[in-house]
């Protein structure tokens, strides 16, 4: 079996393509294969891969758009034991993409999370977002890789629903093929399909998450953006998929300690009432504190702010001390070595 597959998806990519390309020379001799999935571009995009994929083990697929749907089915064509998503305008350094596999293969993890640094369309750095791998790295006091899994993955799954979602950046992360195979990514939640596998799976997927640098994230206007209205359709049936991955769970004292439904009930409302507040500051007129309706909205977004930071604070507190008991379980004592007695 091979080592490594890469997928690189592109839909009319030319104006990153070349750039993209380039930053690949650096580690494309460590895949053992690369697959591309083109949607039908019109720009030469397929006919620029041809040219400058030639010297190397790469095949060239046409799929209809969608996304996750493109992606799924290069990801069924794959060999390779773990598997990279080289989404065009993302790059990796071999570093980092060295430092994925040899992290993969020791924790034995079907996702390992990265963490990369933001750039805009001309490649200049952007604030830092704090988004889950770095949450779960700090909650876990690691500096490391650490693994984590079962609830408290479906904790940071939905917690980060509306932020970088569970995967984040999937151009800075490596996946167990045979585990994407078995459970493909989401395609019956628009463009929220990541965010989606990370809530359905989150209960029989294996995390991991390092620091470690080299991956970047670009914020641009993508060729497939998500208009508004498709997300007001999508957080709700977010929301019933977090509950309904709840209610797949077999009984856990830890998953009741979440909260997670409670949770995703207060963010939910949260931000629901601070849209409508929005609007409401927006269309009244004089200051907000003398229209009743704007006190009655502000009053209860600030209880569901409370509810969520409280139980927040408890959730992270009970997966810090899981995350220490199963550490202390799976580390072996020391021998005293200054107690044995000498052999004469």
């Amino acid at each position: 079996m091979r080592n490594l597959s890469v997928i690189l998806p592109t839909l009319n990519s030319m104006p990153l393509l070349p750039a993209h390309i380039a930053s690949m020379r650096s580690w494309i001799d460590l895949a053992d294969e690369i697959i591309v999935v083109d949607s039908h571009s019109t720009d030469g995009t397929q006919y620029y891969l041809r040219e400058n994929l030639r010297a190397h083990p790469a095949q060239i697929h046409t799929h209809p758009r969608g996304l996750y749907q493109s992606w799924n089915s290069a990801i069924q064509r794959a060999t390779g034991r773990w598997l990279y998503i080289s989404t065009v305008g993302d790059p990796i350094s071999r570093d980092l993409l060295e430092h994925l596999l040899d992290t993969s293969e020791r924790l034995q993890s079907d996702v390992l999370l990265g963490n990369p640094a933001f750039i805009d369309e001309n490649d200049q750095p952007l604030p830092e977002f704090y988004w889950a791998p770095n949450e779960i790295a700090d909650t876990l006091a690691t500096e490391g890789p650490v693994t984590f899994s079962g609830p408290a993955a479906l904790f940071y799954a939905a917690k980060h629903l509306y932020t970088s979602a569970l995967l984040g950046s999937c151009a800075s992360n490596l996946y167990r093929t045979t585990h994407l195979q078995r459970l493909p990514f989401c395609t019956d939640f628009g463009m929220a399909g990541d965010a989606a596998w990370g809530i359905r799976h989150a209960l029989e997927t294996t995390f991991a998450t390092t620091r470690h640098p080299g991956s970047f994230f670009r914020v641009h206007r993508k060729s497939y953006e998500t208009c508004a209205c498709e997300c007001e359709t999508l957080e709700p049936r977010l929301h019933a998929l977090v509950r309904e991955t709840c209610s797949r769970q077999p009984a856990s004292a830890l998953l009741d300690e979440l909260q997670i439904p409670e949770m995703i009930t207060h963010l939910t409302s949260s931000i629901q009432l601070g849209r409508s507040l929005k609007v409401r500051r927006q269309q009244s007129r004089g200051p907000w504190y003398v229209h009743p309706a704007l006190w009655r909205e502000r009053s209860a977004l600030r209880c569901h702010r409370q509810s969520l930071d409280a139980i927040v604070a408890r959730s992270t507190q009970l997966i810090r001390e899981s995350h220490t008991q199963r550490t202390a379980t799976l580390t072996p004592p020391v021998s005293d070595r200054s107690t044995q007695s000498t052999p004469s």
